[in-house]
């Protein structure tokens, strides 16, 4: 750990000089682990809001198959039940993308970097009023309640 001080402060001028911490800091922090500290703990949650929403893609997935197999329309209520699923697991999806974002440092805001490729395209696709968390869920809460779903497109 002293090494490490001693490395730091002897970058630190030409580091403020430049505007950036020196490669080689960098590299010194990298292989001391410190990059390491939070990532599981903003790690962790990804893969459980992933399978979160893997089960509720296979649960919509299921109605819809069974409702194809038996030549039967889905009702309004199941459709409006869809499009909530559909909204929430975008959602789970999103946050899972922007906890490896975050985690991930600022260096993952380069575009040659993929995470922020995910990250965008989760950010874009959420907007879209089919899979908008927010909108979907008005929609199904309209729906259980005997109101009007408001949109044609159900």
């Amino acid at each position: 750990m002293r090494e490490l001080q001693s490395l730091i402060r002897s970058r630190a001028l030409r580091a403020e000089q430049q505007g950036r911490v020196t490669g080689e800091v960098v590299q010194a922090l990298t292989g001391a682990g410190i990059h390491r500290m939070n990532v599981p703990r903003r790690f962790g949650g990804a893969p459980m809001k992933v399978a979160s929403a893997e089960l509720i893609a296979a649960d919509f997935v299921g109605l819809t198959e069974a409702r194809a197999a038996d030549g039967e329309p889905c009702t309004t209520q199941e459709r409006a039940r869809i499009r909530a699923q559909c909204g929430y697991l975008t959602r789970l999806c999103k946050e899972a993308a922007d906890l490896i974002g975050s985690a991930s440092g600022a260096s993952s805001l380069h575009r040659e970097v993929p995470v922020q490729r995910i990250v965008r395209d989760l950010n874009a696709v959420s907007l879209h009023s089919f899979v908008n968390h927010a909108a979907n869920l008005e929609l199904y809460g309209r729906v259980l309640s005997g109101l009007d779903a408001g949109t044609p497109f159900l």
